[in-house]
């Protein structure tokens, strides 16, 4: 494409532009009064994961303004799929299920299996769910409301979230240490990832708030390191009436030559992310409960665990008590009876898209 405004041009002879959206451009200028120009590109989903494009930006006047970049997609990440919130309420509002904003614990609505599994849907075997319940979201900050299909995820979906290995993420030990472990089936999206490896390194603190670092996904035997991220772990101590909550963040380094191992993205890793997205979610400990329950406050009202324990439903049947103990007090929970069936649990659903 050349610019009618300023000649330059932006060429990829590889770039299926008239199957993936025009490219234009746009000129404006900056506070000192130097032309901007500013070209976009809309690609779709059905580009395949990391498929390179390189692109050429030059001006037959001012040569040496010529730059070449490359374009790779990335793919969604597990954190991206899964909601910011918890599901708040027993019932839906104007045909929605509405997904809490305010992680902090006290407004989760507590499922049984039945009820979960009936308006979330279930495990089909094969650790997918193909069920679509819509939800709405509303942003604390900006108060726009979005809307989209969502599922209750399989155990083989949490996977993607927390190690699924028998990693023990938190409170293992008063020594740091590095363990690697090759992880089991897990679901991201449509795709299934099984036998990569990952290493973690495990911090430990006398007042709780432990952090543990991460590089997972590593050496896939299908996506290789497509889906490598570097992953952060934190447990914050509760305050006030208020629940404990892990915070899960992640950061997609891929094929980064500069990252080989999990002491590559420990503290200083994150200090200094030179830019780099980072996607966060908070898993909020608001313990146990008779369904359709709430707590009322930290360690208070009608549950049955303390503030810093805590399990989420997984759509999976299981026969054991937890289909996925996370931590020494965060748990995914299955069918089983105890803590299972019966007894209500939140309810974290992840997006179809």
């Amino acid at each position: 494409m050349t610019s009618n405004t300023t000649g330059t041009m932006l060429e990829c002879p590889t770039f299926p532009s008239t199957q993936y959206g025009l490219v234009s451009s746009s000129t404006t200028n900056d506070a000192d009064g130097n032309l901007v120009e500013t070209y976009k590109i809309d690609i779709d989903d059905n580009i395949a994961l990391i498929t390179e494009y390189t692109f050429t930006i030059s001006n037959a006047i001012n040569t040496s303004l010529a730059r070449t970049f490359v374009l790779k997609k990335r793919p969604k990440l597990p954190l991206e799929y899964m909601a910011k919130g918890n599901i708040r309420s027993l019932t839906q509002t104007n045909g929605y299920w509405v997904i809490d904003n305010e992680l902090h614990g006290l407004s989760s609505a507590y499922f049984n299996w039945s009820t979960a599994t009936t308006n979330f849907g279930t495990d089909d075997g094969t650790g997918f769910n193909r069920f679509s319940a819509p939800c709405s979201y509303t942003d604390p900050d900006t108060g726009e409301t979005t809307t989209g299909n969502y599922h209750m995820p399989t155990i083989n979906e949490w996977y993607g979230i927390l190690p699924s290995s028998g990693v023990q993420v938190f409170r293992v030990s008063q020594n740091t240490n590095t363990t690697e472990s090759n992880e089991l089936k897990t679901v991201i999206g449509q795709n299934v990832l099984q036998g990569y490896s990952s290493q973690f390194y495990r911090t430990w603190s006398t007042t709780y708030d432990d952090v543990t670092y991460a590089l997972r996904f590593m050496n896939d035997p299908v996506y290789g390191n497509s889906y490598r991220c570097a992953y952060r772990y934190q447990f914050l101590w509760p305050s006030s009436a208020q629940y404990a909550k892990y915070v899960v963040s992640c950061i997609y380094v891929g094929d980064d030559p500069t990252i080989t191992s999990v002491n590559d993205v420990k503290a200083a890793f994150w200090a200094n992310t030179n830019g780099k997205e980072i996607i966060t979610r908070t898993i909020t400990c608001t313990s146990s409960s008779p369904a359709g329950q709430r707590d009322t406050g930290a360690g208070s009202g009608s549950g049955y665990s303390l503030p810093y324990n805590t399990s989420y439903r997984s759509s999976t049947s299981a026969t054991q008590g937890f289909a996925c103990p996370i931590g020494p007090s965060l748990y995914i929970v299955s069918s089983y009876s105890y803590l299972g069936a019966s007894t209500g649990n939140s309810v974290r659903l992840f997006s179809n898209n």
